[in-house]
C-alpha cells in the first residue's frame, strides 16, 4: 500500500493505532498526522504543531517539511533564520536528497482542493559571505553555491515542484 494512502484513508483500527504511537511520541507516526493536517485536512496550525513535535523527536524528514513551510510562508525573520538553520542541518548531514525522494512518492498524490504554499518572491540573499547575492544561473547545478540561505530558497522551488 502507498504510503500517502495510509496517510488519507484510516479505519477505526487503523486510526486507534496511529494514535497510540502518537501518543507515545513516535517521530513517523507525528509526522504522519503533520502532514494529514496541513496537507489534507487544511489545517495548518494543528499541522505545524504536530510537525514542530516530530523535529523536536528527531524526525529528519519532518524537519526537511517544516523548514519548507517556513520558507515558503514566511512567518517573519526569526522562523526564517529557524527554517535556515534547520536546512543547514539537514543539508550537512546528507539528507536533502533521500527527503526529496520520500516527499516526491508523498506529495505528488493527487490531494483534491490542496494547493501548495507559495514562497513570493524569493528573497534577497543579504549575507556579507555570499558570493552569489541571491543570484544562481541553474538550480540543478548549485556546485558554485556555498551560502545555506541560496540553498535553503532554491529547495524550496525543488519541493513546491514535488506537488506538480
Amino acid at each position: 500500500m502507498p504510503w500517502v494512502s495510509f496517510l488519507r484513508y484510516l479505519d477505526r483500527a487503523e486510526r486507534r493505532f496511529v494514535d497510540w504511537y502518537v501518543i507515545a511520541g513516535n517521530p513517523g507516526a507525528i509526522l504522519r498526522d503533520g502532514l494529514h493536517e496541513y496537507f489534507f485536512m487544511a489545517r495548518r496550525n494543528a499541522g505545524m504543531d504536530l510537525l514542530t513535535r516530530a523535529v523536536a523527536q528527531g524526525s529528519v524528514e519532518a524537519s526537511y517539511v517544516y523548514s519548507m513551510l517556513l520558507l515558503c510562508n514566511h512567518h517573519g525573520g526569526d522562523n526564517v533564520r529557524r527554517a535556515v538553520d534547520m536546512f543547514e542541518v539537514i543539508l550537512t548531514s546528507g539528507n536533502v536528497h533521500m527527503c526529496r525522494e520520500i516527499f516526491t512518492d508523498i506529495l505528488a498524490e493527487s490531494w483534491v482542493g490542496v494547493t501548495p504554499p507559495d514562497p513570493g518572491q524569493p528573497v534577497t540573499c543579504r549575507s556579507s559571505m555570499c558570493s552569489t547575492r541571491g543570484i544562481v544561473g541553474d538550480s540543478h547545478d548549485v556546485s558554485g553555491v556555498s551560502c545555506v540561505r541560496c540553498l535553503a530558497d532554491l529547495e524550496v522551488y525543488e519541493f513546491l515542484g514535488m506537488f506538480r
